[in-house]
């Protein structure tokens, strides 16, 4: 049973999506499976990417600060002659390893070096007047690039040069398989220690960027897409593996729910061939006067292996590929030849309702099905209603407007079932002469001792009696639902506080033990009949 009632809800999707539903769908799960875990990635990478730089700039901040202590020392020996304080600078440039050079300079330029004069002019980058803090720069020099890094003391400048080397192996050390580089200003110094402009970078790098708190420079890292890639693949291999696996059995597994819902539309034809669907009859009561006054038709399917099946779970299937059309003609041939046999001419009046849906409206089959019907049960006095459901939109056109003419014009009562519920509205009500409304099993759940919620059953009344409608109530479980739809005058019910839907055998048992004898207990109905045309009692010729 619910193998059929998931292959059943499944069907109903999947009649005109096939190819998306085994194709796309496991496709697109793939795909934004990896886009996710390649994106999750990323994010992983450039977190560790910015620890790692972190790491690197403390690093050249503690070298940056032994130029910057260097550089303050420097300054201490302004104002005095070259010769006298030559030595002390080259003895300040030997503290620290990674540092050259210590140089003195004015506003004129170097005054006072230990290394040749000529090498460090291109060094001097002009420094911004009044500049607090070290001021830093680049200089490209005969082997590799070196970073300067200059303080003010009045009109005189130290000038640190701070050997590139050590810095671009710590560089190449924090990320060899990965394009590294320091920036200071405008530009750009490499881990091959060459020097570029800023924005010669490669615009499809994904760059990861980190600046030092202490001095005006900042790291950046260019990971390639094929590097993303590798990584991608090296650290997530086995969970690429298990989203393909993934996606490949739920292809397999909507391709099974296919076959298997493409199945049930099968054993619905198989189904009507053998016979197994089978009418139950649910009394429609007349409370006002004590009797049942009709019976709506509603279908089982007694499957050989799965016992019976309820009808929310092939109906849906049946409406949306055509098999409601010879579902129903079965429904009907089976109820009239039950009547014939069963029903006397003698017996009240009883009126007995099908289900129909907008498919029945596109042709004329279901006309040729009541007339059908009714020459089965006549001269017995039964008046045939048809329900339209509304789990499909109903378009009016010509052949809607002939065929809802043809079945009126044999005296067939149309009524519109679970109104308020699916596509109905004014619309349809003013499009079609409807004879009655049925008010939806969830409104009348509704109704309770709490008046509050009894608002929309009372608007879905009025408006039936606007429209000069009769109204059954379906749905109907308590006593307190009872007696309040009948002070509305809604006099036709059904619901579990009389019957539940009973097979042909059961309903005649019910239904003659409630009365003891049919004929004694059956009035004639009261006017459940055509407004627009008068109902027939006897079948046109034809």
């Amino acid at each position: 049973m619910r193998r059929i009632l998931a292959t059943a809800m499944l069907a109903k999707v999947m009649n005109n999506n096939r190819f998306i539903l085994w194709g796309i769908i496991p496709l697109l799960f793939f795909i934004f499976s990896l886009v996710l875990l390649l994106f999750i990635t990323q994010q992983n990478m450039k977190s560790q990417v910015r620890q790692d730089i972190h790491a690197l700039i403390d690093f050249i901040d503690t070298v940056l600060g032994n130029g910057d202590e260097t550089a303050q020392r420097a300054l201490l020996l302004a104002g005095r002659s070259c010769p006298v304080v030559v030595e002390a600078l080259r003895d300040l440039g030997r503290q620290y390893p990674l540092i050259r050079s210590v140089s003195l300079a004015d506003q004129n330029g170097l005054y006072c070096s230990p290394v040749p004069m000529a090498a460090m002019k291109d060094a001097l980058a002009p420094m911004p007047a009044g500049a607090n803090g070290a001021a830093l720069s680049l200089h490209a020099a005969a082997a590799a690039a070196e970073m300067v890094l200059q303080q003010r003391r009045g009109q005189t400048r130290a000038v640190v040069i701070i050997d590139s080397q050590y810095l671009r192996t710590m560089m190449n050390t924090l990320s060899p398989s990965r394009t590294v580089a320091l920036t200071i200003g405008d530009t750009v110094l490499t881990s091959a220690g060459t020097l570029i402009p800023l924005g010669a970078q490669d615009p499809q790098m994904l760059i990861v960027t980190g600046a030092s708190t202490r001095y005006p420079y900042r790291l950046q890292v260019a990971i390639s897409p094929g590097m993303s890639w590798r990584y991608f693949l090296i650290n997530h291999g086995p969970i690429i593996f298990l989203i393909a696996a993934i996606a490949f059995m739920m292809a397999l597994l909507i391709h099974q729910w296919l076959r298997a819902a493409s199945s049930l539309k099968n054993n619905i034809m198989l189904g009507l061939k053998r016979n197994e669907f089978e009418a139950y009859y649910q009394p429609v009561m007349n409370v006002a006067q004590g009797y049942c006054s009709g019976v709506e038709i509603l279908v089982r399917w007694r499957h050989p292996s799965d016992g019976v099946i309820s009808p929310e779970v092939f109906v849906p299937l049946a409406e949306t590929s055509g098999l409601i059309l010879p579902l129903t003609a079965h429904l009907m041939a089976q109820v009239a030849e039950d009547l014939a046999r069963h029903w006397n001419d003698d017996d009240g009046t009883l009126h007995v309702a099908f289900n129909i849906a907008a498919i029945h409206l596109r042709n004329e089959q279901i006309v040729k099905d009541c007339r059908q019907f009714l020459q089965k049960v006549h001269p017995r006095h039964i008046l045939l209603v048809l329900e339209l459901t509304e789990r499909q939109y109903i378009e009016f056109n010509a052949v809607t407007r002939h065929v809802m003419a043809s079945l009126q014009a044999l005296g067939v009562i149309i009524a519109i079932d679970d109104f308020g519920t699916g596509y109905s509205g004014l619309s349809y009500l003013g499009s079609m002469h409807i004879n009655l409304l049925k008010i939806d099993r969830s409104f009348v759940a509704m109704i309770a001792e709490d008046e509050s919620t009894t608002d929309l059953v009372d608007v879905v009344i009025d408006l039936a009696n606007r429209f000069g409608m009769q109204v059954i109530a379906e749905g109907v479980e308590t006593e307190w639902q009872k007696n309040y739809l009948l002070n509305k005058r809604v006099v036709y019910q059904q619901g579990y506080l009389f019957a539940e839907p009973l097979p042909l055998q059961a309903f005649l048992s019910w239904y003659c033990q409630r009365y003891h004898s049919r004929s004694a207990a059956v009035v004639a109905l009261p006017p459940l009949a055509n407004t627009g045309e008068k109902q027939k009692n006897a079948l046109p010729p034809g």
